[in-house]
């Protein structure tokens, strides 16, 4: 199946800053892919949410923030299809890149 086109607004940011797309995608998580998967990032709360649902839980506490990783690991990377900040969400993106 064709791979769904990045989302144009964070294309243009991705592409300010140099960032190769390449051909991952996001996508829905399912219920079978919890159990090979050893880590799974969440951005935002409204992510946390969604994931509880479809995994019951996290029983085996896999489901973690992008920005734990970075000396403010209680704040949340606000969703850019919202608030249209693309080039912030990158930044912040990189910056817990960085700090892992």
């Amino acid at each position: 199946s064709e791979i769904p086109s990045i989302y144009p607004p964070m294309e243009v940011a991705l592409r300010h800053k140099g960032i190769p797309i390449g051909e991952h995608r996001a996508h829905k998580i399912k219920l079978a892919e919890y159990d090979n998967r050893d880590l799974i990032i969440a951005m935002d709360d409204e992510n946390l949410f969604l994931l509880d649902r479809i995994i019951a839980g996290d029983p085996e506490h896999k489901v973690h923030t992008l920005m734990e990783y970075t000396a403010r690991p209680e704040h949340r990377i606000e969703d850019p299809w919202y608030s249209r900040r693309f080039d912030k969400c990158l930044d912040e993106i990189i910056q817990a890149a960085d700090a892992s």
